[in-house]
């Protein structure tokens, strides 16, 4: 409606808008053990979005979710991310054998809180169906108005098995999560799951 106390009715508009720049390098090296051949490719990307609050006054908007609490904000992020490919020399199959990535993003503006993120995610995977992968975070919110900053940072690595690609197909996942808020640690938890394919239709899975 158009303020809390009228049943006028009125539309909010939002608008938001970017670009991203990316590009890609790639390599090939000689394989060593049991891999033939491998394949190195960057891929670095920077976007820069704008994003713009609604026409309405936000004190006559009832705030029922994160969607009726939109401020004006201006942010650029940048991403490099390693892929490793690597090639087997029995059956000369090709997959990701590992993968880096380094995420940055920064509020350049922001009318309600600006954060600035960082993120790494690191994966391993010796063979098609198996390996590691690692994820941290870090997320700093800054000091406004009636409003404290806030510091959050989490840690999440797990194995997992996945053949997929067969029929009949399994997949499992073990993990370990851990999150701080301002240095003090708020979550601590145990992931497992299993789980079973019989038929492109049908599965069963259990967490």
């Amino acid at each position: 409606s158009d303020t809390l106390a009228q049943n006028d009715a009125d539309t909010r508009w939002i608008g938001l808008a970017g670009t991203t720049v990316q590009t890609r390098f790639s390599r090939p090296y000689r394989g060593f053990g049991k891999f033939s051949a491998f394949k190195h490719i960057l891929v670095p990307s920077v976007t820069y979005m704008h994003q713009d609050s609604s026409g309405m006054d936000e004190s006559d908007v009832p705030h029922f979710d994160a969607i009726d609490d939109q401020p004006t904000r201006e942010r650029i992020e940048s991403k490099i991310e390693n892929i490793i490919l690597g090639r087997n020399a029995i059956d000369d199959q090709t997959w990701r054998v590992a993968r880096l990535a380094f995420y940055q993003g920064y509020d350049l503006s922001n009318n309600a809180q600006e954060a600035t993120d960082y993120e790494v995610d690191l994966e391993i995977r010796p063979r098609p169906w198996w390996g590691l992968r690692a994820i941290g975070e870090s997320h700093e919110l800054d000091q406004v108005v009636g409003i404290p900053g806030k510091d959050l940072t989490s840690l999440l690595s797990y194995l997992f098995y996945d053949d997929g690609k067969f029929e009949n197909s399994k997949n499992a996942q073990l993990g370990y999560t851990v999150t701080r808020v301002d240095g003090e640690r708020i979550n601590r938890e145990i992931l497992y799951g299993a789980g079973y394919k019989f038929s492109p239709q049908w599965s069963v899975s259990v967490a």
